[in-house]
C-alpha cells in the first residue's frame, strides 16, 4: 500500500493548462512519439508539451533508464519507489507502483520498502541500494559509509546508474510539485481529459 503522501499534485489543480490537442507542430510530434510507446499520454507529458525538445530529452533518459543499463529493472524501480516514497510524490509513485509489479515485484516487497532496514525481504545488494537513495535525499550527498556497502555490491558503471535513477527522479518530483501536475486519477475535468490507464 502507497504510504500517506503530502503531495501537491493531489491537493492543487496545475500551474499551466493541461495541452489537451496541440497547435504546435513540434509538441504534435512529441505527443504523437509518447503515445506510439506507450499508448497514452500523462499529465506530466501534457505539461512537459510546453517545452517539447526538453520533453523528447526527458523521455528518451526514462527510456535508458529501462533499457539501457546494467542494472536490473526490478532494481531500477525499487529506486524510483523509495525516491518516491521519500520525497512524497504521489504522482510517481502511482505511475510505478503498477510497473514494479509487472516486473516481478510483490506487493509485500512493495509495502515493506517504508521500512526496508527493519524488513528482511531485500537482499544485501538491495539494501545497499536503498541505502544510498536515502543518503543522497536525506543528506543531499552520498555519505562514506553508504558508498563503502556500494562498493562491495556494484560495479563503478552500477553505481553511477543508481545515483542517476535517484537524482533523475527526484528531479521529476520536484517538476511535479512546481507546476502541480495533477494525478491520472483527478481526471481534470476542466481539461476535457479523461485517461483510460493502459492495460
Amino acid at each position: 500500500m502507497n504510504p500517506a503522501m503530502n503531495s501537491p499534485s493531489t491537493t492543487h489543480g496545475p500551474r499551466l493548462p493541461l495541452i489537451g490537442e496541440p497547435s504546435e507542430p513540434e509538441t504534435v510530434a512529441m505527443f504523437e512519439e509518447v503515445k506510439a510507446r506507450t499508448g497514452r499520454l500523462l499529465n506530466l507529458h501534457r505539461v512537459m508539451g510546453y517545452a517539447p525538445r526538453l520533453a523528447k530529452a526527458s523521455m528518451e533518459m526514462a527510456l535508458q533508464l529501462r533499457t539501457g543499463t546494467l542494472l536490473p529493472r526490478p532494481m531500477i524501480e525499487l529506486m524510483i519507489l523509495r525516491t518516491a516514497q521519500t520525497v512524497g510524490s504521489d504522482y510517481e509513485w502511482q505511475q510505478h507502483h503498477p510497473m514494479a509489479l509487472a516486473i516481478g515485484m510483490s506487493e509485500k516487497q512493495i509495502d515493506a520498502i517504508e521500512r526496508w532496514p527493519d524488513s528482511d525481504l531485500f537482499s544485501e545488494k538491495e539494501r545497499a541500494a536503498l541505502g544510498l537513495c536515502d543518503s543522497v535525499i536525506a543528506k543531499q550527498q552520498l555519505d562514506d559509509a553508504a558508498f563503502q556497502r556500494l562498493r562491495q555490491h556494484f560495479s563503478p558503471r552500477e553505481i553511477v546508474e543508481i545515483t542517476v535513477v535517484v537524482c533523475e527522479y527526484l528531479a521529476t518530483a520536484h517538476f511535479v510539485r512546481a507546476l502541480g501536475v495533477p494525478l491520472e486519477a483527478a481526471r481534470i475535468q476542466s481539461a476535457g481529459i479523461v485517461e483510460t490507464p493502459k492495460r
